[in-house]
């Protein structure tokens, strides 16, 4: 890929750091809250190309009972290591937490309850 093909596609990374259904948010939160591609290419020692796929690659969640097999669908597509990878996204999850941004699973969380409540409530 060239410099001029990755643009629009750079901007689009930089568009997802701040939905968590996207790498390009564990890579942000991982960077001081800003997605920049400089840095993913030196941490994780990969062409900007690669940097930009991942950023626009889905998210596993680190309670996902399919966490280790998405990191490694991603680490093979990337091309960059699966430990490197699932050490990223827990360092993101962890200062997600700590900054109080993790809300989007606790939503989640709250939605399966009420689901199963409602279709407890519904065979009564």
């Amino acid at each position: 890929m060239t410099k001029a093909s990755t643009m629009p596609l750079a901007r689009a990374a930089a568009r997802l750091a701040s939905d968590r259904r996207f790498m390009a948010s564990a890579l942000a939160a991982t960077n001081g809250g800003e997605w920049n591609e400089t840095a993913v290419t030196d941490r994780l020692q990969c062409s900007i190309e690669s940097a930009i796929n991942l950023s626009l690659c889905f998210r596993p969640s680190g309670s996902s009972a399919s966490f280790r097999v998405e990191v490694q669908r991603i680490a093979e597509f990337i091309g960059v290591s699966a430990g490197e990878i699932a050490a990223l996204i827990r360092e993101a999850e962890a200062i997600e937490v700590l900054r109080g941004d993790s809300s989007t699973e606790f939503l989640a969380a709250a939605r399966d309850r009420l689901s199963q409540r409602d279709d407890d409530e519904g065979k009564e």
